[in-house]
């Protein structure tokens, strides 16, 4: 064997090939199956000048009469120190308003520019499509009334509410994890006497 001829065989040896299906449709297949893709788009903001304030007393000042904002978050720029806002009619956390605005506290002067989305307020429609979490209401009055008629047994009183289910709507009935969380707080803050 040659020199040249071991040097193939090694090249040879660490090379894969690239998979070939022997069906064409199988890769017809593949590229259709749907997929699920199920990461969200970042949501880009336009900002718009809205106004400028003199110094910062001036700002806060304003600031303290609105009380429909909450601030978000705080980072330094090249510009100036950056103050952004949000809309507090809606949790932090999930889908937010629309409105929203922030402070550049500028850097080369006293002033204040205020820059807005532009966007009128959509936190009542936000709140529309925010389930609630946890046990409804409705569900805690009839553990309640379930505890002082002396049902103490967990599994008792979920039985009990899933019968109640099937009658009352506005009853629904809350995973175990829940209902012995929600036993745990009554217990911990002394409305409820068990051991």
């Amino acid at each position: 064997m040659t020199e040249s001829e071991s040097e193939n065989e090694f090249e040879n040896a660490f090379t894969t090939r690239q998979y070939e299906s022997q069906n064409s449709s199988d890769d017809e297949d593949e590229n259709n199956l749907p997929t699920n893709n199920a990461k969200k788009s970042r949501v880009r903001l336009n900002w718009v000048y809205k106004s400028t304030f003199e110094n910062k007393d001036q700002s806060d000042a304003w600031l303290q009469n609105e009380t429909t904002w909450t601030e978000r978050k705080t980072y330094d720029t090249d510009a100036g120190w950056h103050e952004e806002y949000r809309c507090n009619k809606v949790p932090y956390r999930g889908p937010q308003c629309a409105a929203a605005f922030y402070l550049i506290y500028n850097a080369d002067s006293e002033r204040v520019t205020m820059y807005d989305t532009g966007l009128e307020h959509t936190h009542d429609d936000v709140l529309t499509t925010i389930t609630i979490r946890g046990i409804n209401p409705a569900t805690k009055e009839s553990i309640i009334r379930l505890l002082s008629l002396g049902v103490v047994i967990p599994k008792v009183i979920f039985n009990n509410l899933a019968k109640e289910a099937a009658t009352n709507i506005q009853i629904k009935v809350p995973n175990e994890r829940q209902l012995y969380n929600y036993l745990k707080r009554l217990r911990d803050n002394g409305k409820l006497n068990l051991k």
